[in-house]
């Protein structure tokens, strides 16, 4: 009896020899864009692509590090301005208080040996309330209360009431009740 295997062979044999001869393939063409000039141009524009993006985000990146350099500068600037405002809060908190009879003659004093008309130079606490007029509202309120509350109300008195009304909305409620406790206690000279 013959083994399985073998009779599968002959069977194979037998399929293989009705069937026609088997060319061989011939090989599949290449498609155009595979072809070997296409693949380079398409390097060469994936390496243009890529230039085009790195000179961007270069470009990007510089823009970036101006502004945090700016932004830098700016801060730096403030931290500056809120020095020489503290000094100045400070000095105007120290200066004597003058008693209410002499008030009213103040402004002669300051306005003498000026020609008529001329405005009097500002009062520390004047030049302070024309810096913090220039902050920000929330930057404002922020600094006076760290300041002490007579001087805080010093500066606010030299501000327009639009301009005060707006830091103190943003100081914390007891801090503003505070500070417009001062002003309507002592008022403007």
């Amino acid at each position: 009896m013959a083994s399985p295997a073998l009779l599968a062979g002959l069977a194979a044999a037998l399929l293989a020899a009705d069937a026609p001869p088997a060319t061989p393939a011939a090989p599949a063409p290449v498609p155009p864009a595979l072809s070997g000039r296409a693949l380079g141009e398409e390097l060469q524009r994936a390496a243009r692509d890529r230039r085009v993006e790195q000179a961007a985000l270069a470009q990007e990146r510089q823009r970036l590090e101006a502004l945090a350099a700016e932004i830098e500068r700016a801060r730096a600037a403030l931290r500056e301005e809120t020095a020489r405002l503290q000094a100045l809060a400070a000095a105007a908190a120290k200066a004597p208080a003058a008693p209410q009879a002499a008030q009213p003659h103040r402004p002669a004093a300051r306005t003498a040996g000026l020609r008529p008309g001329a405005r009097p130079p500002p009062t520390p606490a004047g030049v302070a309330a024309r810096t913090v007029r220039n902050l920000r509202p929330e930057q404002a309120a922020a600094m006076l209360a760290h300041l002490d509350r007579a001087a805080a109300a010093a500066i606010l008195r030299e501000m327009r009431p639009a301009d005060a009304a707006a830091v103190v909305d943003r100081m914390a409620p007891d801090a503003g009740a505070e500070l417009l406790t001062l002003l309507a206690r002592n008022p403007a000279p």
